[in-house]
């Protein structure tokens, strides 16, 4: 019998028998990879070609099920555990040396809603993917420079973008996250539900919970999950102005710059803060960064 060695979160080895990852395999609607498999190449390619990290096994998630079947099983061996969205983490630390990966690049659906201005967009959707699907209707939002990147990891991260200086950065857009923590629930965070949540993963770095939806606000329009989409595009070229939102709008930070419990606010956002328009939303499922 085969025996697998994986590490642990605290950077040591452990040993699983196939029983218990064919178990883990079956439980599984998408693949579940380890490096003598075909795909798993494909599944762990990042952007930076000098990272040499591997890990032991890969899920290939086609849905939030696998998702927290994959940290359920990483939580009960206590194994290392990370997320690979767009592949584009030049640091590669999306991928547990070792440890079991969770690959989003399957979760690629995009919805539009022009009427509404929202977008639902999943994990493992790249800026140009998302661009695409929103200029069909005239609508955008500030993402970043690099089309190949993933909205999750960015907008996880802060997001800068060429639409940054006149409608923030892309998490200040965001409206709503669909996450599965690290005791393996499904959670939906938005300022009124679960605020605490939200305000963290708005600033903070994200290493125990798997995004798998958000949602974001502004007026140029994309996000990860939910998110709003802003003002058409036009009227953004043509120096129209939109609404002004209601105060406190910026994730994370309320009118007198603090955060949940007036806590200091956290986070990638410059120390900037934005007054978004409103009615403009956009969604995108996402992955831990």
């Amino acid at each position: 019998m085969t025996a697998h060695l994986i590490t642990t979160r605290d950077g040591a080895t452990t040993t699983l028998t196939d029983e218990i990852v064919e178990g883990f395999r079956r439980r599984l609607r998408g693949a579940l990879r380890t490096a003598r498999d075909t795909g798993f190449a494909d599944a762990t390619r990042l952007w930076n070609g000098m990272i040499t990290t591997k890990p032991a096994l890969v899920v290939t998630a086609t849905g939030i099920a696998d998702v927290v079947e994959a940290v359920g099983f990483a939580r009960k061996h206590e194994l290392a555990l990370s997320v690979r969205g767009g592949g584009h983490n030049i640091a590669g630390t999306v991928l547990a040396d070792g440890g079991l990966t969770i690959d989003m690049s399957g979760l690629r659906g995009i919805e539009v809603d022009p009427g509404a201005r929202t977008a639902t967009v999943q994990a493992g959707c790249l800026l140009g993917e998302v661009d695409r699907a929103t200029q069909e209707y005239g609508l955008a939002t500030p993402l970043g420079f690099i089309s190949e990147v993933g909205v999750a990891g960015l907008t996880l991260g802060g997001g800068l973008g060429y639409l940054t200086r006149r409608f923030g950065w892309t998490v200040d857009n965001l409206l709503e996250v669909e996450v599965v923590t690290a005791d393996g629930r499904v959670r939906r965070a938005s300022r009124d539900e679960h605020p605490n949540l939200f305000w963290a993963i708005r600033g903070a770095d994200v290493e125990e919970d798997a995004a798998v939806r958000l949602v974001g606000d502004h007026p140029n329009g994309t996000a990860v999950t939910p998110a709003r989409l802003g003002q058409p595009v036009g009227q953004m070229l043509q120096g129209g102005r939109g609404v002004d939102p209601p105060r406190g709008v910026m994730r994370g930070v309320d009118d007198d710059g603090s955060g949940p419990r007036g806590s200091p606010a956290r986070g990638n956002r410059g120390g900037c803060a934005q007054r978004l328009q409103v009615g403009h939303p956009i969604l995108v499922s996402v992955a831990i960064p």
